[in-house]
């Protein structure tokens, strides 16, 4: 056995309950607080009808991109509460919430800053990677080399959570967190929904034309061409194709489309 130096982990299993009708964020206990100080009293009602006085706020990160500010301590609570309306207002995020799991994205990036999932009719919040700033000194077995999840997910080319369940059934000693988060995975592997039908088409020909441009392709046509140009009629659904070596010609084709089609049909395109 060696001594090896490690931290502990405070409150990762802790869940925090996400409430649309609390005034504040709530913890009941300060190893959830990352740092603290003295506030005027502030008098909150809770579900019993009794009421309570709040002496503390503070601030609880879950993550770099996750932190909650003015979180108030009162210990005669026994949960902890997320306050939707100040956490959408406070961290640049969104909430999608589902039958089964919320979803909590960046507004900007769109990276999955966080997932709840539904236990008992709440949505719950497990905090995860949230260590103490307090260390110690820990006895451990060197045969015992445990390899986070994560790791053995970017090695194997980013597999499910099912396929991870698998090979847990067949490896024990993997451990595998349902909570974990990969942004690669959220990106890359995300369906992107078709767009719905039209309702509204043109009532002329040429008064409303669609232009898409396809390249580069690996192998190109017997006249080098490696993008094509096509041009579709709202009105008749007709189309053209123009073949282009680069899609520098694309101006060119337009141009000279519209030309043609005025001079022909007398039309304003």
């Amino acid at each position: 056995v060696h001594s090896v130096i490690c931290t502990t982990d405070n409150f990762n299993t802790t869940p925090w309950i996400l409430d649309s009708g609390a005034i504040d964020h709530v913890s009941y206990s300060f190893q959830f607080f990352t740092s603290y100080h003295n506030i005027d009293p502030i008098t909150v009602k809770l579900p019993n009808g009794h009421h309570v006085t709040a002496t503390h706020s503070g601030t609880v990160q879950f993550s770099s991109n996750l932190t909650l500010t003015y979180v108030l301590y009162i210990p005669s609570f026994s949960i902890n509460l997320i306050f939707i309306s100040r956490l959408v207002s406070t961290v640049p995020c969104q909430l999608i919430f589902t039958a089964d799991t919320c979803l909590i994205q960046d507004v900007n990036t769109k990276m999955k800053i966080g997932s709840v999932d539904v236990q008992g009719g709440l949505y719950k919040l497990i905090p995860q990677h949230t260590t103490s700033h307090h260390i110690h000194s820990s006895i451990v077995n060197p045969k015992c080399n445990v390899i986070p999840i994560d790791i053995w997910h970017f090695r194997l080319g980013h597999p499910s959570h099912g396929r991870l369940h698998v090979m847990q059934q067949l490896y024990p000693c993997l451990t595998i967190n349902k909570n974990f988060t990969c942004n690669t995975c959220h990106y890359t592997k995300q369906r992107k929904l078709p767009f719905p039908l039209s309702t509204s088409h043109a009532l002329h020909t040429f008064s409303l034309l669609h232009m898409d441009i396809w390249g580069s392709c690996s192998t190109p046509s017997l006249y080098g061409h490696r993008y094509f140009l096509t041009i579709v009629d709202d009105h008749s659904h007709f189309t053209w194709i123009f073949l282009m070596r680069s899609k520098a010609k694309t101006r060119m084709h337009i141009i000279n489309f519209i030309i043609i089609i005025e001079n022909q049909f007398n039309i304003h395109v």
